[in-house]
């Protein structure tokens, strides 16, 4: 054959490598764009505003510093994380470097699933198992979720998981345990499903590493009689008081008080395994396995030795949190079953069309009913479900379709009518009517990698490219508030005047504002509750000054309780004169506070006088107050009207 021959054989016939990454960069780009949509970034909000406020207090040890939530701290030198976060702060700045390490958290756990889906499957079958792990809700326990496009250290760990799990199952085990330690390095917690996961694939392995679990326990005991740091807390229960407080404040964190419907979703995730483990190939049901035992070992160990012993180290451990790691790989197991059922005939489809209904946001008990289904029919032997008429099985699958999709259409509307007041952003609608869009784009990306339209490739790659720039640039879902809160920017008209006496800051209503625009210690926040199961002190102080909010009209009871409905639905007591006086009367009474100004403000209606006005918006005005030698600065309440914006 001639030069001139192979050379047109070449130009005709690309190579496979290049055919290869032309099919993977498609989908992989339009997943990625798909997975931007459905983790909008929410600013420095949830947890994260506890890391950074960590930073801003590692700066300002004088000012943010000398808050409770840090000085009594109990939980975050265990992490490695706040000292990255200090160095994307000291380089991008407050909003920009938790925003910058908010995305590669979104890009490192992309990076994982795309690793794990590389490794579970070939072919297609990879963008169906990756298209579930997006699509699939990322909820776990009782209202978390895993992935966050947060400043956290949970994703990160979480995605270094997922990494060692494909290293198992590549029987990697040397670099499966590094990932698991870098993990345990940035969040203990959040590793521990994965070491366990590892020490099961070990035990699988060799049944010589079970000796670890005697010894282990004898270096626990050891280390609590010794009274080691950490480790004492392992003979210590919580007392009554704390552990009202807690169950108050912080119910979601006790298994035996999540309602019924967190349940639901995790007999979801426990049946979507099952029937992965029953039908699935060797090498794999080996993984699901050790992950089902794993979660349901932490839920268990959490429910008996912390909501019911009230072990302290338990409870604080919070070991039902190895419930994400079911949560994140039950989709995956979904997946494969899926890509495995379509060359079956149609009698196979039932079980995965049961359990993928299941998912969808319907009620616990059509989870449980749908589920227990699933169960049965996986029970039967083949050649028994065989005999199901072909035409019934298809009817079944259509029904079953049929009803996912209802319940997909009923919730948007029911989350379009619930939240009609954010459908301001277009991408916020999108995010209503996400479930529709979903399975579109899902159908779109399997169109468009057919086999038979490699033509259509290259537009498919413009309008997948497209999408993903277009979901970059609706990524940032911040209020303009929020926004200028997380900017970090301190307000000068209130630093002039605090500036004439040092203390701590009662922000009405706020959560890090008195951090991150006054520099000062938070008096009193529902940002104080969340970590305070890690210390009693702080426990007992936040609710002792919540109490006192509440009876002197500043804030409504809902925020003792904030998951307790009938307690949100409790009025305000009346904000007068007398009660801001005695509230300022205390001996531990902040020297300062800031409240949002309104037209009815009943603050200005008590007669209180600002010291000083900031107007974020024309429509948003915050005022100081200050409370100066045990009474508040007022004046007579019929000049107030003059001060309202």
């Amino acid at each position: 054959m001639s030069d001139t021959t192979l050379q047109a054989a070449a130009l005709r016939s690309p190579t496979q490598a290049s055919r290869a990454f032309s099919t993977a960069l498609l989908p992989l780009v339009a997943l990625f764009g798909l997975w931007l949509l459905v983790r909008p970034y929410a600013g420095i909000s949830g947890d994260a505003i506890l890391y950074v406020g960590k930073v801003l207090a590692g700066l300002d040890p004088a000012g943010v510093g000398r808050d409770p939530v840090f000085s009594h701290d109990g939980q975050m030198h265990f992490t490695l994380f706040p000292l990255l976060l200090t160095g994307a702060i000291r380089w991008l700045g407050l909003s920009h470097g938790a925003e910058a390490v908010a995305f590669a958290a979104v890009l490192a756990w992309f990076a994982a699933i795309s690793v794990l889906a590389l490794t579970l499957a070939e072919g297609r079958a990879r963008w169906i198992i990756m298209s579930f792990i997006v699509l699939a809700p990322s909820s776990y326990a009782n209202g978390f979720h895993f992935g966050e496009a947060l400043a956290l250290p949970r994703p990160f760990a979480e995605a270094l998981v997922i990494l060692g799990c494909s290293a198992i199952l590549r029987r990697n085990f040397w670099l499966a345990g590094a990932l698991m330690l870098g993990a345990a390095l940035l969040h203990p917690i959040m590793a521990l499903p994965g070491i366990g996961i590892l020490f099961l694939g070990l035990v699988e392995r060799n049944r010589r590493w079970l000796w670890a679990v005697p010894g282990s326990l004898l270096a626990l005991g050891m280390a609590a009689g010794l009274h080691m740091p950490l480790m004492q807390r392992v003979l210590v229960t919580m007392d009554v008081h704390w552990w009202a407080i807690e169950q108050k404040c912080s119910p979601q964190i006790f298994p035996l008080l999540w309602r019924p419907y967190a349940y639901a979703q995790v007999l979801t995730q426990t049946a979507t395994l099952i029937v992965a483990i029953w039908s699935l190939e060797r090498r794999l049901r080996s993984l699901f396995l050790h992950v089902l035992i794993v979660a349901l070992s932490g839920l268990g160990i959490a429910a008996l030795c912390g909501d019911l012993i009230r072990n302290e180290l338990v409870v604080q451990a919070q070991l039902w949190r190895a419930l994400w790691i079911a949560a994140a790989l039950a989709p995956a197991a979904l997946g494969l079953m899926v890509a495995a059922a379509k060359d079956r005939p149609p009698q196979a489809w039932i079980v995965p069309a049961l359990l993928a209904t299941a998912w969808t946001p319907t009620s616990g008990l059509a989870k449980l009913c749908l589920c227990l289904c699933a169960l049965l029919l996986c029970a039967i032997p083949e050649g028994k479900l065989a005999k199901i008429p072909e035409r019934y099985a298809k009817w079944a699958f259509r029904l079953l379709i049929l009803f996912g999709a209802t319940n997909l259409l009923s919730n948007d509307i029911r989350l379009i009518a619930t939240h009609h007041l954010a459908l301001g952003r277009w991408h916020i609608i999108a995010m209503k009517l996400n479930m529709v869009g979903w399975f579109l784009a899902l159908a779109l990306f399997f169109i468009l990698t057919g086999p038979g339209l490699r033509k259509f490739r290259s537009v498919g790659l413009v309008v997948a490219v497209s999408f993903a720039v277009v979901s970059l640039g609706a990524w940032d879902s911040r209020s303009a508030f929020r926004k200028q809160v997380d900017l970090g920017r301190p307000v000068a008209p209130f630093m002039a005047v605090i500036a004439k006496k040092p203390g701590s800051v009662y922000w009405v209503g706020g959560k890090n504002e008195a951090w991150f625009l006054l520099r000062r210690a938070n008096w009193s926040s529902g940002v104080l509750s969340w970590p305070s199961v890690f210390s009693r002190r702080q426990a007992v102080q936040w609710q002792n000054r919540a109490e006192r909010v509440v009876k002197s009209g500043f804030e409504p009871a809902g925020i003792l309780a904030p998951l307790d409905k009938p307690l949100r639905l409790v009025p305000r007591l009346p904000l007068t004169s007398a009660s801001i006086a005695a509230f300022c009367a205390a001996a531990d009474a902040p020297p300062w506070v800031v409240w949002q100004m309104a037209p009815s403000s009943a603050m200005l209606a008590a007669g209180v006088k600002p010291r000083a006005t900031w107007q974020l918006q024309p429509d948003i005005t915050y005022a100081l107050m200050a409370c100066h030698a045990g009474t508040a600065e007022a004046r007579p309440p019929h000049s107030a009207a003059r001060l309202r914006p």
